[in-house]
């Protein structure tokens, strides 16, 4: 019922907990704990949630006990945002019930624990698998408003099997101006692929293979674009064949861009504009890409 808690409370008895339960309509099922004096007042009962026994903690749905325990509020009928509260006099009056804040928000490439919903909960966040932790807060809190404190991005997406070409893959936790790409690729006809950074519009390296493309053949060409035209062309050996595999690795690294493929260094280009901080990655053309990954 750990999921279920939408408040929790000091209590100096297990019927003083079963009470609390009673004066409130959200209440269907409590837990208390007998080390702690901790009473835990759930929105669900236990036809409808699966139970786990847990050392020192006493469970029952609120049905089972008898209704002259509210005391004052035995009489009373409070809407369902409310609950019955007994003053220092043994009046009984409505007031306002904090029901909690619901189910934590999901949060892509992550997945979460937490110890119910009530005011002071926590939202633990961890990365799946493929992605990689961006942000060092990983917790949301039950805040006061019935809303979850605000975490986003905590995981970024770093391997992808089998990306689709013309798809363009963002680096893991945003812009950067150092990370290295790595890919397992196979060219598929005796054309071209390319292998593209971006940084929005602009084309902060374009690294085209190509065998026999217009009136290229076996040339490995380095560009970029920015503001929509294309920089000089600089050109390279073609080290690929067709239909096998090759790895290809570009870097940047203080400004300085590096091309290596099959473990062989092809090309250190310096950045061509300044400080630019490519976004993400696209493939393009005849090319299979069996891994891609982008290391930060």
């Amino acid at each position: 019922m750990e999921h279920q808690v939408f408040r929790k409370i000091g209590s100096i008895s297990l019927y003083d907990c079963a009470s609390e339960c009673l004066m409130s309509p959200v209440c269907l099922s409590f837990g208390f704990e007998y080390n702690t004096l901790i009473c835990f007042l759930h929105s669900n009962t236990s036809d409808n949630v699966s139970i786990y026994t847990r050392s020192g903690l006493y469970f029952s749905d609120i049905q089972s006990w008898p209704k002259s325990l509210a005391g004052p509020c035995f009489v009373m009928s409070c809407p369902v945002t409310t609950r019955c509260q007994v003053d220092r006099l043994g009046l009984a009056t409505c007031v306002p019930e904090f029901t909690g804040c619901g189910h934590p928000p999901d949060i892509p490439g992550t997945s979460m624990t937490y110890n119910g919903h009530y005011q002071g909960a926590m939202a633990r966040y961890a990365c799946k698998e493929d992605f990689i932790v961006c942000h060092q807060k990983n917790t949301s809190v039950c805040q006061t408003s019935g809303q979850w404190g605000t975490v986003t991005d905590i995981c970024g997406k770093f391997r992808w099997r089998n990306p689709r070409v013309k798809d363009k893959y963002g680096l893991p936790c945003g812009p950067q101006s150092n990370f290295n790409v790595f890919l397992l690729a196979t060219a598929t006809t005796d054309k071209r692929f390319t292998v593209l950074l971006s940084s929005g519009e602009d084309v902060t390296f374009l690294s085209e293979f190509r065998f026999n493309y217009v009136q290229s053949r076996n040339k490995i060409v380095i560009n970029t674009r920015f503001h929509h035209r294309w920089g000089y062309e600089v050109d390279l050996p073609l080290p690929l064949t067709v239909g096998k595999e090759s790895e290809i690795q570009i870097s940047l690294d203080g400004g300085e861009y590096k091309l290596v493929v099959d473990d062989v260094v092809k090309l250190k280009f310096q950045e061509r504009k300044s400080g630019v901080k490519p976004d993400g990655v696209s493939l393009a053309h005849d090319v299979v890409v069996r891994l891609m990954e982008i290391s930060v």
